[in-house]
């Protein structure tokens, strides 16, 4: 019996996230406030963590009803800001921060997901957690799960087992509907400290050449065109409405 162990949601785009008892998945196949809000620059480009490895540095707390951030930067310049309401304040402080005009912008319905064509929750098992965590000695779980970023975290202890969801195939974590579309491709951020955004050197290389060594038997090999990847990307289907998913949940499928 596999159940969900974990929710966390990241409400604006390359901070930190908050963990959440339960959550909504809307039509849209998103999580209700997971990357309702992201930062664009002047061209309305993304600013994210890719782009932008100062964003490490800044940490976010939220409370709820209404949503308020609580930001810390490095400099010691910190507040609670309501949301949406305080968008352009926000978006002040992160343009003297970076160094360029800025924008906080919302999307109350998709969000801003890196994977457009699937706009659903990530997931991701404990077991995979913890073998990334023994590959990387110094990385502890809690930090492998800042980096890899995944909204879902399954309790089976089975590294990878996660990646057999990815065949497209329907299967639900309590009443919730969701499609394994593909193993998610990574990308330089988890090769960076979520603190400091200090590059691990060959991290990518180090992780891909590990993760094709212990591929199971169960995950499906022509899901992997190489092995930088990690957790599995969803959607879901066409028909459902809102649905509700919360930790203790079972998976089925």
């Amino acid at each position: 019996m596999i159940r969900l162990a974990r929710i966390t949601l990241y409400p604006i785009k390359s901070l930190d996230g908050v963990e959440v008892a339960s959550a909504t998945l809307l039509s849209s196949g998103a999580f209700e406030h997971d990357r309702q809000f992201t930062l664009v620059d002047e061209q309305g480009k993304k600013l994210n963590g890719k782009r932008c490895p100062l964003l490490h540095l800044v940490r976010a707390t939220y409370t709820w009803q209404p949503l308020t951030v609580t930001l810390r930067f490095p400099n010691d310049v910190q507040g609670a800001f309501q949301l949406p309401d305080e968008s352009p304040t926000i978006a002040a402080l992160f343009t003297k921060y970076l160094g360029e005009p800025c924008e906080l912008v919302e999307d109350t319905q998709q969000g801003f997901p890196d994977d457009d064509e699937a706009l659903g929750p990530t997931i991701i098992g404990a077991g995979s957690i913890r073998r990334v965590s023994d590959w990387f000695g110094g990385l502890g779980k809690d930090e492998v799960r800042r980096r890899f970023r995944a909204n879902l975290e399954l309790d089976c202890e089975a590294p990878f087992w996660e990646d057999q969801l990815a065949s497209g195939e329907p299967f639900t974590i309590g009443s919730a509907q969701l499609l394994g579309l593909r193993v998610c491709q990574r990308c330089p951020v988890p090769a960076r400290d979520s603190y400091t955004g200090d590059p691990m050197p060959m991290f990518q290389r180090d992780f891909a050449t590990r993760r094709a060594a212990e591929l199971p038997v169960t995950s499906l090999r022509e899901k992997f065109d190489h092995f930088y990847r990690l957790s599995i990307n969803t959607s879901v289907p066409n028909d459902v409405g809102a649905q509700s998913i919360a930790v203790g949940d079972e998976l089925l499928f």
